[in-house]
């Protein structure tokens, strides 16, 4: 399958800047930084009870006190395929390296999609310093989903439909961020005949989750999908042990100027207004991957009780594949083959 083909010289000038960004990130990794964010702990413990035979969900997990998010002693927030996707770095080096893999794929997938913008794109995405922390400093979970959702956007390019499929499924099982993507994506291959393809996206997706589903249904559910809406609503700034932490989602402003949250359902019904109005004014596929982008800010401000800065990345990397396509192309996919 000959995914990543490009010209010589432009593949030589893009894994020029890969290996660029790789070093850079190797070196924030193996720096002594005095405060490191909760999320390395959570990925090291819970690759580290995968290993041993243990569920990562429900685990009892060990965070510096000052680090510690209320109520989340007991819960891992990611999908499985975060942690079967780090396990094998886990094992033998630090996990942040499986993240730093995760940043190569999405660079490679960008500059593989054929678009005449492909390789500056994906060089800014390797450079771009927001890049650069959220795989090392503060890791960033959806950098797993983010990579199989551009291996799939690579793949689906090129006409490889299974392949493009299974990948999609993978990405589903990896972050709650990708499902919120996932309606623009069904739309397109559903509007093009697509339904085994679809239903195999589904199927493995499933595969992928349902041993931990099954494992312990109550807190899979819990961790996954209750905890981030049940968290406690922090105002719009608050005061934390190692600095400010921001929060300019709706309940944060809400919190912040009303002093009260704006119930789920409420936000829920504004979401899902902004998504059928956006699939419907989606009649292409490129105009999908555009939708989807602007969708999936919505969701991240609209849905959520709190706000993480690296939420932003999976959208910026959908605008980015989009930018690139959207300059024009030599082959067939999301958009017409130049004449």
């Amino acid at each position: 399958m000959r995914l990543f083909y490009r010209n010589s010289a432009s593949a030589l000038a893009a894994a020029a800047v890969i290996v660029a960004g790789v070093v850079a990130r190797v070196v924030l990794i193996v720096l002594p930084f005095a405060y490191v964010p909760d999320v390395f702990y959570y990925d090291t413990q819970a690759v580290g009870a995968l290993l041993a035979g243990t569920n990562p969900y429900g685990h009892a997990y060990l965070v510096p006190a000052a680090l510690t998010t209320a109520g989340a002693g007991n819960v891992f927030a990611y999908l499985p395929g975060v942690v079967e996707f780090l396990a094998p770095f886990g094992a033998v080096t630090d996990v942040r390296v499986g993240l730093v893999a995760c940043d190569v794929l999405v660079a490679i997938s960008l500059f593989s999609l054929r678009g005449k913008r492909s390789w500056r794109v994906a060089a800014v995405y390797t450079l771009l310093p927001t890049s650069i922390l959220f795989s090392t400093w503060y890791p960033n979970d959806t950098l797993v989903g983010m990579a199989l959702l551009g291996l799939y956007l690579a793949a689906r390019e090129r006409g490889h439909r299974w392949a493009s499929s299974a990948l999609l499924g993978l990405a589903l099982a990896s972050s709650q961020l990708v499902w919120l993507f996932y309606p623009f994506l069904l739309l397109t291959e559903l509007k093009a005949g697509k339904v085994r393809e679809s239903a195999l996206a589904v199927m493995v997706a499933a595969a992928a989750v349902a041993p931990f589903a099954v494992w312990n249904p109550t807190t899979f559910l819990s961790d996954t999908v209750s905890f981030e809406f049940l968290r406690p609503v922090q105002g719009l700034l608050t005061q934390e042990p190692f600095g400010f932490n921001v929060n300019p989602t709706v309940n944060g402003v809400a919190m912040t100027f009303l002093g009260y949250a704006i119930p789920l359902v409420v936000r829920g019904g504004v979401a899902l207004a902004a998504l059928l109005l956006l699939l419907w004014k989606s009649p292409t596929p490129l105009k999908a991957l555009f939708n989807g982008s602007l969708f999936l800010m919505v969701g991240i401000f609209v849905l959520p009780n709190n706000f993480s800065w690296w939420y932003l990345e999976l959208p910026l990397m959908t605008l980015m594949a989009w930018f690139a396509l959207s300059g024009g192309r030599t082959g067939a996919g999301f958009t017409p083959a130049n004449p």
